[in-house]
């Protein structure tokens, strides 16, 4: 990856993941949780939202695999404020990614509207291009219903509490299982998480494709 393409990610990520992350504060502070919001996290300051070593294994993800993975610093929700707990839990869980989609519909639909016959290879339009691909991306995973992510909050929270209870219970060593299915991959090469997430994203692109045409 050169230098420019990777500072045009690094923005973009930063930037996508402070939409997402103010997107979780600011539903939790409609529905009542002040916690966010007295924690400064209401804010569109990636400053704010940045956890220095999600950033740092983002960074060295992208350099040394060509497969950008971080996180940002998750927003403080203290779930006995909220108006309703089990479904308020929800909404803020899917406000995050919820923002993600809005973001790269706004993006896209912009550049279709004032740069629709410049070429993707220009550079200016290549930065619209990645953030509404990396958005989307930001979307699709986070809905994932694997903990500790925004999917697994939102299936815990719509299941009945016995459910609930045996699916946490289940999915509780999902990372490490992730993690262990990324070496073996290393070992065979054998893109195995790959397939697993090409069986996921790809419909979920070529949809938004069709809806953005970007």
């Amino acid at each position: 990856m050169n230098t420019q393409i990777a500072i045009i990610y690094i923005v973009v990520v930063v930037v996508s993941l402070t939409v997402h992350e103010t997107a979780h504060g600011y539903a939790a502070f409609r529905l009542g949780d002040l916690t966010a919001k007295n924690a400064g996290r209401l804010s569109l300051n990636p400053v704010v939202h940045l956890d220095f070593m999600g950033m740092a294994v983002f960074l060295i993800s992208m350099f040394a695999f060509g497969m950008p993975f971080g996180w940002a610093k998750p927003v403080p929700v203290d779930v006995m404020q909220l108006k309703n707990p089990k479904r308020d839990m929800v909404l803020v869980a899917f406000a995050g990614p919820l923002s993600n989609v809005l973001f790269a519909l706004a993006i896209g639909f912009f550049a279709k509207l004032f740069f629709d016959s410049t070429p993707v290879s220009n550079i200016f339009i290549y930065v619209f291009y990645i953030a509404v691909k990396v958005n989307l991306g930001l979307a699709i995973f986070n809905l994932l219903p694997i903990y500790p992510l925004d999917g697994f909050r939102v299936l815990t929270g719509i299941l009945p509490l016995e459910y609930a209870k045996n699916f946490a219970k289940a999915t509780r060593y999902a990372p490490h299982v992730m993690l262990g299915i990324i070496v073996l991959e290393r070992v065979i090469h054998y893109p195995i998480l790959s397939q697993i997430f090409s069986f996921v994203f790809n419909p979920w692109f070529s949809f938004w494709e069709k809806v953005i045409g970007f």
